[in-house]
């Protein structure tokens, strides 16, 4: 019968590759992703002079900010929490940047060294892409943003305020 080669060539079974992810240290691509979003709303937000003006200027001064709310921005959420941004690191990049993880990883010394934002957002997202059981992933961040997705209640308080 033909059917689909389920073995490796020594004749062993695939194994669940999250352990060897945990053990090497290894981001995958969405830890990977969600780093240099998170990398880069830092330098917009601390580091503006690393950037070129036309990225840093694609972000506007009322998007949200570390220690910010959603409901301190509700005007900016009101705006830009539509569908044709809503995948875009123009919308994730900012409610990334309120989120738990961020606050564990922005640090006093974070605010002056890339490197050190950099390595402890890496710290961050390798301890929750390792949690749960070592078969299972756990939802990513960027697929599970507060904000990203409300009840028509929630919109139609924002759309209110």
């Amino acid at each position: 019968s033909s059917g689909i080669n389920a073995e490796y060539g020594d004749g062993n079974l695939p194994e669940h590759t999250k352990l060897a992810f945990k053990e090497y240290e290894i981001l995958t691509v969405h830890g990977i992703i969600t780093k240099n979003a998170l990398t880069l709303m830092h330098k917009i937000r601390h580091m503006p002079s690393t950037l070129p003006a036309s990225i840093s200027d694609l972000f506007p001064d009322n998007m949200p900010a570390y220690l910010s709310s959603h409901e301190d921005n509700l005007s900016w959420l009101s705006t830009y929490n539509e569908s044709y941004f809503r995948s875009s690191v123009f919308y994730k990049g900012p409610i990334l940047a309120i989120t738990d993880q961020n606050m564990q990883i922005t640090c006093p010394s974070s605010i002056f060294s890339i490197n050190i934002y950099k390595k402890a957002a890496k710290k961050v997202l390798l301890e929750q892409q390792s949690g749960g059981t070592d078969e299972q992933w756990p939802n990513f961040l960027l697929n599970n943003l507060p904000g990203l997705r409300s009840s028509p209640r929630l919109n139609n308080i924002t759309r209110m305020n």
